[in-house]
């Protein structure tokens, strides 16, 4: 039964610790002789469905447990999982199956739908004060909220809580209403903490200390103050932190011409990946992009399976074939990519299911490269950087050099500053006055 122990750790985001790490590595093994020699049909034909054999921890995550989560959306009968999974009848748990696919093309249009919602409401909220976004809906489906607020959260890059209404069925006779839902958060900010900080508010809230999701309810009258008040807090909290912002840490760096099956084949061995032991990330630094194609659905016995994704192929001066990726969830236009850019990106390496025997990356993140060069300069460099900042010392005009009267607003400005001065052979210097006393933290309180 170890494939079903290895469906179960990884469809549910179990913390994967030593013990159960080791029996979801025999189970993954297992999963892959269904295709072969099927001992559960119902499993086989999933990942036929999805074009997947079962060899990889995201074939069970993204391909099986999509699914098994879809008919807890849609359908919600543990007995169709039950049956689905342990099955013995090959055409019953065909048929099955093809019900799992077309639940998850449901569950997958309506957390579009809810996203789409979701965009359309923030357009009249001023982000840039809100450090937690709370928002709640009659209409939507407790359960799909569960898949939407991780979305929502790293879109925006927010603590996110998504709720809808629902009586509690332990209130039915004070017919109290009661609003339902999730808190997902990441990185810098421990949704756990954040969420029981306002415990006098919820009627109740369920995690794991440090795990990113947490499910919660509380009185739908609350709803106005435990948004106004979470806010609040966080406030408070990120006073203490240095930068507010997202912090992905990479695990390697590599370039372009090391990413390939020699590289994912040393990663294997740390598989499998999930709480406990995430996926490698990695940072691909001063890379271009060519976007290759963009795509937005696909079609399953005459049903739209709605998602988006931008293909991509990346380059660096290591590599002139380049190599393959995709950013799941962006639009074109999202990207915002020139293509004669250099940029740092964040990538994950993975396995193409659509070219099988070829490599590809997801990309997490990417932004403009901030330690870069031209490399008609490298090589060249012979300038100072001379720091004349808050001195009394008379800055010697008679000397042909470069100046920085006006603070850099970040480093990609000071670096482009300092390319120039490169360019031209001429030292740089920085002119501009600051205050001593002031510190981040203080910044920070002031602004608040």
């Amino acid at each position: 039964m170890l494939d079903l122990v290895a469906i179960n750790s990884i469809s549910t985001l179990l913390r994967l610790n030593t013990e159960l790490r080791y029996l979801t590595k025999k189970g993954i093994q297992n999963l892959q002789k269904q295709l072969r020699n099927p001992s559960r049909p119902g499993i086989a034909y999933l990942l036929y469905l999805c074009k997947l054999s079962g060899n990889r921890p995201t074939d069970t995550c993204f391909g099986i447990g999509s699914r098994i989560n879809s008919i807890c959306c849609i359908n919600k009968s543990p007995s169709f999982i039950v049956e689905l999974l342990t099955n013995k009848n090959k055409d019953y748990s065909e048929k099955l199956a093809l019900e799992a696919e077309l639940s998850n093309i449901r569950c997958n249009n309506l957390q579009q739908y809810i996203i789409r919602n979701i965009r359309q409401t923030l357009k009249g909220i001023d982000l840039s004060i809100t450090q937690v976004i709370v928002l709640e809906d009659p209409e939507w489906e407790s359960e799909i909220l569960k898949l939407v607020v991780q979305k929502v959260s790293r879109e925006y890059n927010k603590p996110t809580v998504l709720l809808t209404t629902a009586e509690c069925k332990e209130n039915k006779q004070q017919n109290l209403n009661f609003s339902r839902g999730y808190a997902f958060s990441s990185n810098i900010i421990d949704a756990y903490k954040l969420i029981s900080s306002q415990q006098n508010l919820l009627y109740s809230f369920y995690g794991e200390q440090y795990s990113d999701l947490i499910d919660l309810s509380l009185n739908t009258e609350n709803v106005p103050l435990f948004r106004e008040r979470i806010n609040q807090y966080l406030r408070q909290e990120l006073a203490a932190i240095d930068s507010p912002k997202s912090i992905i840490k990479a695990d390697l760096t590599a370039t372009v011409s090391q990413l390939g099956q020699s590289l994912f084949r040393e990663l294997k061995i740390l598989e499998p990946y999930g709480i406990g032991n995430l996926v490698p990330k990695i940072l691909v630094k001063n890379c271009c992009f060519k976007i290759s194609k963009n795509q937005n659905g696909n079609q399953f016995q005459n049903n739209a399976l709605k998602y988006i994704k931008t293909e991509v192929i990346l380059y660096d001066s290591s590599s002139e074939k380049g190599f393959p990726g995709v950013w799941w969830g962006h639009h074109r236009g999202e990207l915002q990519i020139e293509e004669n850019k250099q940029y740092d990106a964040i990538v994950e390496l993975g396995y193409s299911k659509l070219q099988p025997g070829n490599h590809e990356v997801r990309l997490i993140e990417i932004k403009e490269a901030s330690h870069y060069l031209h490399p008609s300069i490298v090589g060249k460099i012979a300038v100072n950087l001379l720091d004349y900042r808050n001195s009394n010392k008379i800055f010697p005009n008679n000397i042909k050099n470069e100046s920085v009267r006006l603070c850099p607003v970040d480093w990609q400005e000071l670096l482009e500053i300092y390319g120039k001065s490169c360019e031209k052979q001429k030292n740089l210097a920085l002119l501009y006055s600051y205050s001593i006393n002031l510190s981040s933290t203080g910044t920070i309180q002031k602004a608040i």
